[in-house]
């Protein structure tokens, strides 16, 4: 919704489907969407572990195994970043979009 105002739905649609993957999506496009809006971005360290998971998911989804023993701790602190961008986006989201698309109302 916050990039409608800078290119067509399908367009749009189509820079996230095909262009814009999950990577660039939390690395480039959160973190710009934040800084436009004048918003404080993902944690750094938050940022990181997410990208950790998604390299655990795509190992385990193109080589069928994470490749990786994790402990207790290392869980902990991924699931502790799920958990935090998750609500990242559920807070934040809603006022990326207002600031970026103003004349929209959203819902909290």
């Amino acid at each position: 919704n916050a990039l409608a105002n800078f290119a067509s739905r399908e367009n749009v649609d189509n820079f996230l489907s095909n262009g814009a993957t999950y990577s660039h999506q939390l690395n480039i496009v959160l973190p710009l969407l934040a800084r436009l809006s004048g918003l404080p971005k993902l944690p750094d360290e938050v940022r990181g572990k997410l990208n950790e998971i998604r390299k655990l998911r795509n190992n385990i989804a193109h080589r069928g195994s994470a490749q990786l023993q994790l402990d207790r701790d290392a869980t902990s602190e991924m699931f502790c970043a799920a958990v935090y961008g998750l609500h990242y986006v559920r807070h934040m989201g809603p006022k990326i979009l207002s600031a970026v698309n103003p004349q929209d109302e959203q819902e909290p």
